[in-house]
């Protein structure tokens, strides 16, 4: 299902996402990725989940399987040769009786050459949290809608901050804390593969959780309408070298809403 359906189904059925990308698959083929280290527990639920069966989630792939023309020029060098050397790895892990929804969702502006179906998209997403509590898990210096009008119309906004190095090491922990939260918050997670395992799960115990990725990146780029994959003032941006910011000038209202920070 491509990018935009895919985000209304989400809206309209309120229903969690697990996103898989190429770092997912190379934890699932044994490898290590730049910031989480191979452990077998995670290879075996990011297998699992690929052909999840609960009603309430939907597993979302990158929409690489066939044409690449909607995609710019550098999008379509890398997924071509990605997709020569990975092919046949996702067609013995997928299920082909199943529907699959697009894994960029999270990534809605920068890989696309027709950059205005950005407008829509960012529009749905923020349709699906008005008026809601969200409760964001997310690595240290993530800070996803700080500085932007992404979570503007939310009612409340609690955030967990997890390690940002190797997560899956905590992870009971961490699904532990963030169980002790209401079930009507809707759960944003930016945290890598741990994402995809945590939102399974949570939506397994009823939670509306979503593996929500670069969204807030992605929604920066956007605002500035860069054609390129640029750093963010005060954020950790691993595509774009890393954190670029000033420490100091964090506002009171983001730290005002940290619950939880694993040291």
């Amino acid at each position: 299902v491509d990018v935009e359906p895919s985000i209304q189904y989400i809206v309209k059925n309120r229903c969690s996402v697990a996103r898989y990308g190429d770092g997912e698959m190379k934890l699932v083929m044994g490898r290590n990725i730049s910031f989480q280290r191979f452990h077998p527990h995670l290879q075996k639920r990011l297998s699992e989940i690929l052909q999840s069966d609960d009603s309430n989630l939907i597993v979302c792939i990158p929409n690489v399987f066939g044409s690449l023309a909607i995609y710019t020029e550098h999008d379509k060098i890398f997924w071509r040769e990605y997709m020569s050397r990975s092919r046949k790895m996702w067609y013995n892990l997928l299920d082909k009786n199943r529907i699959y929804y697009d894994a960029f969702v999270s990534r809605c502006y920068l890989p696309y050459q027709d950059k205005t179906i950005a407008v829509e998209c960012f529009q749905l997403w923020k349709q699906l949290w008005n008026g809601r509590d969200l409760l964001i898990v997310e690595g240290e210096k993530t800070r996803l809608g700080i500085g932007n009008d992404l979570f503007d119309n939310v009612r409340s906004i609690k955030r967990i901050l997890a390690p940002v190095i190797n997560a899956f090491e905590r992870y009971d922990e961490l699904l532990e804390d963030v169980e002790n939260y209401d079930k009507n918050s809707l759960v944003l997670i930016a945290l890598g593969p741990t994402a995809t395992v945590l939102a399974a799960d949570l939506s397994r115990v009823g939670y509306q959780a979503i593996d929500i990725g670069h969204l807030d990146i992605e929604y920066e780029w956007f605002l500035k309408q860069v054609d390129h994959k640029v750093p963010v003032e005060g954020k950790y941006v691993n595509e774009a070298g890393g954190y670029s910011g000033d420490d100091d000038n964090v506002n009171q209202e983001y730290q005002s809403q940290i619950v939880k920070v694993f040291a």
